[in-house]
């Protein structure tokens, strides 16, 4: 018998006499897809999201080695930090494995998943980093949950692991007349600010240009 659901009962029933295939789709034990619940991954990893209890010191594990584009199922971001970073919002994001994401942002950052890749750029500057979501995005129970100072402005979060941080930002020359980069082919407002999509091609040079710098 399946559990107190009528609903489920029913349809169990409806299935039988019939011969259909009722199909029911895994989950976690908190009702999420399974590896991409931001609940599982607090209790395995964090407990503490807000205080950091449970961390490794040393933060997420960097890896500088080749990073691999998945043949599907994977989805590119962009987002900016600021070069002065008065508020240490990137020192506490890779201290505590974690990005948030703010209102405006909120089209974007409620469609990252686990494996999803996350281009860093430092405002004026360039290319700094590559972060991996380790989970799908969510909006945390309690805004305590965000790491910063200021809680209030952040709408979603999700784990990350820093694959790479480059010592020296990588630039591109925006001064073009149809207002695409040259080097990594992005829009002006993809350097400027939020939490925006990048295509597989802009994804595919980005890599190539730390690949490049690592050599």
């Amino acid at each position: 018998m399946l559990g107190g659901n009528g609903h489920v009962r029913r349809d169990a029933d409806l299935a039988v006499r019939t011969g259909a295939l009722l199909r029911i789709d895994p989950t976690c034990i908190h009702g999420n897809t399974p590896g991409a619940c931001l609940d599982c991954h607090r209790e395995k990893n964090n407990p503490d999201l807000r205080t950091g209890a449970g961390n490794d010191p040393d933060g997420p594990v960097r890896n500088d080695s080749g990073i691999v584009l998945q043949e599907s199922g994977q989805n590119y971001f962009i987002t900016t930090i600021s070069a002065d970073d008065p508020a240490d919002y990137w020192k506490i994001c890779k201290e505590k494995g974690l990005w948030g994401t703010r209102p405006h942002s909120s089209k974007a950052a409620a469609e990252v998943r686990a494996n999803d890749l996350i281009v860093i750029w430092e405002l004026k500057r360039g290319l700094r980093a590559i972060l991996k979501a380790v989970s799908l995005s969510q909006r945390p129970r309690d805004p305590g949950e965000f790491p910063w100072a200021d809680p209030e402005l952040f709408v979603y979060l999700f784990p990350i692991e820093v694959l790479v941080e480059l010592d020296e930002p990588i630039g591109d020359d925006f001064d073009q007349p149809d207002r695409i980069s040259a080097r990594f082919h992005l829009k002006n407002a993809d350097a400027q600010a939020g939490f925006r999509r990048l295509e597989r091609e802009q994804m595919s040079l980005i890599l190539d240009a730390v690949a490049t710098a690592a050599n």
